[in-house]
């Protein structure tokens, strides 16, 4: 019998107010699911900037607004390759990746009201 593992949520502090949130499940080494999703927290609350996942079977991203509209993105540098001994295993770490890398950009262009990315 196969044991599938939720693992999660951790979070990595960004910076004052800012952090990286994510969490999957897992059957072995296999990613089965997971959400990856940088948050600010402006006072009133976490909000949610960007979040990749693969809640319709296929990893994709969300973006928001600071007004709450969101939308449906696919970025081009997240893998989007299932692998039968990785799963989604490739998909979580570029999506882990992006955000490290460009979240004082979809910050920024957050708190100014616009679109993160």
């Amino acid at each position: 019998m196969t044991v599938r593992k939720r693992q999660g949520p951790y979070f990595l502090d960004l910076d004052l107010g800012v952090q990286l949130r994510w969490e999957f499940e897992r059957e072995k080494k296999r990613i089965l699911s997971y959400v990856v999703q940088l948050e600010v927290n402006e006072g009133k609350g976490w909000k949610v900037v960007l979040r990749y996942d693969t809640a319709h079977a296929v990893p994709h991203g969300d973006v928001y607004r600071k007004s709450g509209r969101s939308r449906k993105v696919m970025h081009p540098g997240i893998d989007t390759t299932y692998d039968e001994v990785l799963g989604w295993g490739r998909s979580l770490i570029s999506a882990r990746e992006d955000i490290t890398f460009h979240w004082e950009t979809y910050c920024a262009r957050f708190r100014e009201g616009g679109w993160p990315a």
